[in-house]
């Protein structure tokens, strides 16, 4: 129900600095929007291609490339315009451009980490849940993964009794990492728990969770669930920190020499 306005709020990260920061006539909302427009058009567009039909991920393709062209053409004016003024290279008239003007680029980092954790929010939309039966020595195949349940484990401590399920995992032929899946049983509160291991890629993160077990068989009920752009979130998350520090820093502050050059102060 909240997500229209969701999408709302992304779309309106990239165009209420832009006018926030200029005169709002025709000719310059033109200037601004006609390209990030296109932008995001196009970045809807592949979403079918690449068989994601889901509105609410067409949408926030829609927003999340008209944001970052918006905030990139800022910048590129920004900088250009450092360039031209002063003779400064690309990356010291970015630089100087961003910490010179730190509360407006620094918003404009801030909301590049707001469209990160857009994106990431949307691929929870193709979350994939499976559930087998495995033992030690048998061999799962799930799409790109290979799941090699190589033992089984258990450690009875003075305060819970632990189990593991020792698994190599492979992306294609190469081996990933190998993870444990746990469940404790607490004997005081007699309770168990579940131990969730995690295999990250920029892609998606990998969950495993370790189901019931045949104590006489080892036959163990495993759980993996496959999270689509979740490290988005995180590093949307960064993002956000390190736009809200620069906004926080003082503005540089320079003087010009006799050859019009500026001299850090």
């Amino acid at each position: 129900m909240l997500a229209p306005f969701g999408i709302a709020l992304l779309v309106l990260s990239g165009i209420g600095p832009v006018i926030a920061w200029k005169k709002a006539s025709e000719a310059n909302l033109k200037r601004s929007f006609t390209w990030p427009i296109i932008i995001g058009l196009i970045g809807a567009a592949m979403m079918p291609l690449l068989q994601l039909f889901e509105w609410y991920a067409i949408l926030t393709a829609f927003g999340a490339c008209f944001v970052i062209a918006t905030i990139t053409m800022e910048f590129y004016a920004g900088t250009r315009a450092r360039m031209v003024q002063f003779g400064d290279k690309l990356g010291r008239a970015f630089l100087y451009t961003t910490l010179k003007n730190n509360r407006k680029y620094g918003g404009y980092i801030v909301h590049l980490g707001m469209v990160a954790i857009f994106v990431g929010i949307a691929g929870t939309l193709y979350k994939e849940v499976y559930e087998f039966d495995m033992k030690p020595g048998d061999r799962k195949e799930l799409k790109e993964y290979t799941i090699d349940f190589k033992n089984f484990e258990e450690k009875d401590l003075p305060n819970q009794i632990e189990s593991y399920a020792i698994l190599d995992l492979y992306v294609g032929d190469r081996f990933a990492a190998t993870v444990k899946p746990a469940r404790f049983f607490y004997k005081a509160q007699e309770q168990p728990s579940t131990e969730v291991d995690i295999y990250s890629r920029f892609k998606e993160d990998v969950y495993f969770t370790l189901g019931s077990v045949d104590p006489v068989t080892q036959v163990t009920k495993i759980h993996v669930t496959l999270n689509p752009m979740i490290s988005w979130l995180w590093w949307g998350g960064l993002i956000l920190v390190l736009g809200g520090l620069i906004t926080m820093l003082p503005p540089l502050r320079v003087r010009r020499n006799d050859s019009n050059r500026e001299i850090k102060e």
